[in-house]
């Protein structure tokens, strides 16, 4: 949060992208986090329905992936075809 607050200050799309990346991360990380606290749940509290926890946390962490892969790609292709410049 950090560093997209002071990209936004200084206007500096680098810095920008690798604070949103980092967020990506602790957002990963958590939903990972509590997959695996769904999978043990459901093994210590014999539930069934959460013994795909880990499963859907993957497929919410892989469109996570996806999701920011096109923006990247997005981002880049309109750098490269002449998206005009900042005065």
């Amino acid at each position: 949060m950090y560093l997209i607050k002071e990209s936004k200050l200084i206007n500096n799309q680098l810095i920008y992208s690798l604070g949103k990346e980092n967020l990506l991360d602790v957002w990963k990380s958590s939903i990972a986090l509590l997959g695996i606290l769904m999978s043990l749940m459901a093994q210590f509290f014999d539930l069934e329905f959460l013994k795909y926890g880990d499963v859907v946390a993957g497929g919410v962490i892989a469109l996570f992936i996806i999701k920011s892969g096109f923006e990247i790609l997005s981002d880049s292709v309109s750098n490269i075809l002449g998206k005009s410049a900042d005065e």
